[in-house]
């Protein structure tokens, strides 16, 4: 079933659950490649969490299932404001 079809059916039913999907990651992306090797560092860096759930509510977003648009909004300005800091240091 597609994922507007998912969404028109949970419409109907008044059902507000997330459908288990299946989130694929391509490890050549740059990004994967550099979460990883923050992951490699430090498995319980902040940064990480961050990115990865921001990765995760960026997959429900694109398929209409994001309850809280407003946590992710400050969790993206908190991660722009980590990588401007580190590009910002040279």
């Amino acid at each position: 079933m597609t994922s507007s079809m998912q969404r028109i059916m949970q419409l109907v039913t008044k059902d507000t659950s997330i459908p288990k999907k299946a989130l694929e990651i391509n490890r050549d992306h740059a990004l994967i490649r550099n979460l990883l090797e923050i992951y490699r560092r430090d498995a319980a860096d902040t940064f990480l969490v961050r990115s990865v759930e921001q990765l995760y509510d960026s997959a429900l977003l694109l398929d209409g299932y994001l309850a809280d648009p407003h946590q992710m909004v400050s969790r993206i300005n908190d991660l722009l404001a980590d990588a401007s800091a580190l590009h910002a240091k040279g």
